[in-house]
């Protein structure tokens, strides 16, 4: 078994290993979600190191030489996403729905309001100026 971590170790042991975090951010993650996965004994949060190198590893990107490959990265999929959203878009003007308040129009927008966000996040991320901070 694993050595069971507290909040306070995890966040020593992941500024150890270079990446800062408090407990209170810990905490935070937790209620608000993106966090390590931990468990609970006896009501109490715990964290096991896999876990933690796996969260770690969730968030690093691929190795990069300069940062012109992080922008081109993010114009990719810039560009994929939103020819995503353009075929979805004509898809449901072509194929219509019966209902206006039916499931499956709901999940449409549901999906294209998802595929928007992540389409103006990359496109933040992959403009000039930001490249160059």
């Amino acid at each position: 078994m694993d050595i069971l971590l507290d909040t306070p170790a995890a966040a020593q042991w992941l500024t150890a290993h270079g990446v800062r975090r408090s407990p209170a951010t810990l905490r935070k993650l937790r209620c608000i979600g993106g966090g390590p996965h931990y468990r609970l004994l006896n009501g109490k949060p715990y964290y096991v190191e896999p876990d933690l190198i796996a969260w770690i590893e969730q968030r690093l990107s691929a190795p990069l030489r300069n940062s012109s490959e992080r922008v081109a990265a993010a114009a990719r999929l810039a560009l994929f996403l939103l020819g995503l959203l353009l075929s979805l878009k004509a898809d449901a003007a072509v194929s219509g729905y019966s209902r206006p308040d039916s499931s499956a129009r709901s999940q449409h927008l549901v999906f294209v309001a998802v595929v928007e966000r992540s389409l103006c996040r990359e496109a933040i991320m992959a403009s000039p100026a930001r490249a160059l901070q």
